[in-house]
């Protein structure tokens, strides 16, 4: 299952250390594999070296490992889901993250350009009270962090609702009794139903908190508003499943999100 997964995905769903991948005895790893995508083959091909060198290929042509999503998706159902639920806000970002490809093909690009972004806005909070030039170029990152941002906080919430759209129906199912069952956003700055705002709106928002935060993240000196901050919730008749729900009621959880995750693949291709 790991290997298919490394054809598709080049990397591992078990453990973020390359490393790992490769037998002791050896220098490298080479994957080879065959499948068909509306009715057209095609051979994949990955390699992976020591010094973290990766190669992916499709029909024997290279590509872009960020761009995997364009030829292969897969869902891996594993006794480690339950950290969707246990685990802190990262991983269930990491897991919506991966499936907004669905919704904007340049999602994971986005995704690294806000990166860059708010790497360079955190080390100008960290120079600043050394460097008050630092200060003054604030503002422009400010800028592009709020266009950045804001793009992935709609395709997030697109994302969010069909998927929920899933997931409501599969939990009470494999639950066995009737309950409400949803996932929701939890955003850093944005409050109350935001589910409708519009771009231009999310923008704004963004850009006051941004504004009332200033003092609090020169303190600090990181970036405490953005994408970067925000969760999504599991909810069962409202109540969070995170703090508040038993361990058969994560699993079960955990395992209706993979199955929504599953629908959601289904109804894009």
């Amino acid at each position: 299952i790991e290997a298919l997964y490394c054809l598709g995905y080049g990397s591992s769903y078990r453990t973020n250390y390359d490393e790992e991948l490769i037998k002791w005895e050896e220098k490298d790893l080479y994957l080879k594999g065959e499948g068909c995508k509306r009715k057209v083959f095609l051979g994949y091909e990955f390699v992976l070296s020591r010094n973290n060198y990766k190669i992916r290929k499709v029909n024997s042509h290279r590509v872009n490992l960020r761009d995997s999503t364009k030829w292969l998706w897969m869902v891996v159902f594993s006794p480690d889901d339950i950290w969707l639920l246990k685990g802190p806000p990262l991983e269930r970002r990491n897991f919506l993250d991966a499936k907004l490809p669905l919704f904007n093909p340049r999602y994971s690009y986005l995704k690294s350009s806000y990166q860059r972004i708010l790497s360079q806005r955190n080390y100008l909070l960290f120079s600043a009270k050394k460097n008050k030039r630092a200060d003054g170029q604030l503002e422009s990152w400010d800028e592009q962090l709020i266009d950045m941002g804001s793009i992935i906080v709609k395709i997030r919430l697109e994302g969010l609702r069909k998927l929920n759209s899933f997931f409501t129906t599969i939990y009470p199912e494999i639950n066995g009794e009737e309950c409400r069952a949803n996932l929701a956003y939890k955003s850093s700055f944005l409050k109350g139903d935001f589910s409708s705002l519009t771009l231009e709106e999310i923008k704004t928002i963004f850009r006051k908190e941004l504004e009332l935060k200033r003092k609090k993240e020169m303190e600090q000196q990181v970036t405490l508003v953005g994408p970067h901050r925000d969760d999504f919730l599991i909810l069962r008749n409202g109540v969070s499943l995170r703090p508040f729900g038993s361990q058969g009621e994560q699993r079960m959880a955990a395992l209706s999100l993979r199955l929504a995750e599953l629908e959601l693949v289904k109804s894009k291709q």
